[in-house]
Order: structure tokens, then C-alpha cells, then sequence
């Protein structure tokens, strides 16, 4: 179940630099993934709406929110799974680039349940929805970020992880 950016600058290495407010809004308007974006994958069973809460309100007010596609990755066990997902998409669907929401099946054939086989089905169904959208996910252009639901975050985690990013030579991306 799933429900639910521009050109970049140069800085005087020949790194990409971030795009201005305009133009990430102009980005998410026209549906185009912004230079650099962030896949953060919050997988959840049983915990507390209220810590989940806690935990997105922090990613929710990232000084670089519209850069991230925020995958909400619950499984089908949790009890009230759909209102769960409802009451999400509700409070959080317009705050970032992209909201995104998975239910992991129970009793997949060779998984055993647990936090990384629901990860692993939610960046395949994120990057496969984002691909069927016209909006593949560059492996040299997003940052990925696996979170627990009781991780806070200070406002500029996302910012302060994007410059150290494009401090990097391409060369050195790669290697991260």
C-alpha cells in the first residue's frame, strides 16, 4: 500500500552546491527530484503513534524537508495498520519532497520478520513507485537514511549531512 527537484550550483571544487528555496519549491511543483534528495526509511511495528510522532516531527522540520522522500514502513502485523497510515498521511503528507508508505507482508517465503526485512521491502517499493513516476533515484544523487521510530533529529541533521556530501569529490562519494 503506498500512498504518498532543479539544477544545481558549483561550488570552487566543481561539487554540486544546493539550489535555492525557490527553485526546490518550483522542483516539487513540477515533479522533478530535487539535485540531491534523501530516501529516510522509518520502519515501524507496534510503537507508540505519539514516539512516532516525536521522530517525524523532527525529520518534518529539517531545514531540507523537500529534499526528502520520507518512506513510512510499517507491517502488516502492526494493529491498525491502515488508520496508522491514514492519520500519516493526513498530519505529514505535504511536508517533504515525497511521502511514502509500505506495508511489509507477513510470511514472504525466505525472510524472516524483522526491522531489515521490512527496510529492505520499502526501498524496493520506493524506488520502484519513484521509477514508475518518471522520477528514478540516482545512486549518486540520494542519500540514504534508515531511522528508528524513536530517532530525533536537530532541525539541520539533513542540511549538515548534504554539505558534507557534496564536500566530497566524486570520487570520494563513490567510495561512501
Amino acid at each position: 500500500s503506498v500512498n504518498a527537484n532543479g539544477s544545481a550550483n558549483e561550488n570552487a571544487n566543481g561539487n554540486d552546491m544546493d539550489t535555492n528555496d525557490d527553485e526546490i519549491l518550483e522542483s516539487v511543483e513540477s515533479g522533478t527530484l530535487p539535485p540531491l534528495c534523501h530516501l529516510v526509511i522509518m520502519t515501524g511495528f507496534d510503537e507508540p503513534v505519539d514516539l512516532i510522532c516525536a521522530t517525524l516531527d523532527t525529520v518534518a522540520m529539517q531545514t531540507k524537508a523537500k529534499h526528502i522522500i520520507l518512506v513510512i514502513a510499517l507491517e502488516e502485523r502492526t494493529p491498525s495498520v491502515l488508520e496508522k497510515a491514514n492519520f500519516f498521511d493526513t498530519r505529514y503528507g505535504d511536508l517533504f519532497f515525497r511521502l511514502i508508505q509500505t506495508v511489509h507482508p507477513s510470511g514472504l517465503p525466505g525472510e524472516i520478520a524483522g526491522t531489515c526485512s521490512n527496510a529492505n521491502w520499502a526501498v524496493r517499493q520506493a524506488t520502484a513507485l519513484m521509477r514508475d513516476e518518471g522520477m528514478p533515484l540516482d545512486p549518486e544523487t540520494t542519500l540514504l537514511t534508515k531511522l528508528d521510530t524513536d530517532t530525533l533529529f536537530l532541525p539541520t541533521h539533513f542540511e549538515v549531512l548534504e554539505n558534507e556530501f557534496l564536500a566530497l569529490s566524486k570520487e570520494e562519494r563513490v567510495a561512501v
